[in-house]
C-alpha cells in the first residue's frame, strides 16, 4: 500500500506486477469530492474554472487520507 494514494480502494486478491487492479483510495476519496462539489452547484465567490475545481478535490482526498492515517 502506498503512503501518499491510500492503497487500493476496493481491495481484491488479483494483483499485478507494481500494484493493484483498480483505483486507488486516493482517487475514490477526490472522486466522492468531486460529486459532492457537483452536486451544490455555483457558489458565490469561489473560483469554477475545471483546473482549479480539481486541484480542490485532490487536496481534500489528501486531507482524508492523512487524517485516516492519524486516526487509531
Amino acid at each position: 500500500m502506498s503512503q501518499r494514494d491510500g492503497g487500493p480502494a476496493f481491495p481484491t486478491v488479483a494483483k499485478i506486477e507494481g500494484g493493484y487492479i483498480g483505483m486507488s483510495l486516493r482517487d475514490y476519496f477526490a472522486g466522492m469530492a468531486l460529486q459532492g462539489m457537483l452536486t451544490l452547484g455555483p457558489i458565490a465567490g469561489q473560483d469554477h474554472d475545471i483546473e482549479s475545481q480539481v486541484q480542490h478535490c485532490w487536496r481534500l482526498a489528501d486531507a482524508m487520507l492523512k487524517q485516516r492515517a492519524a486516526t487509531p
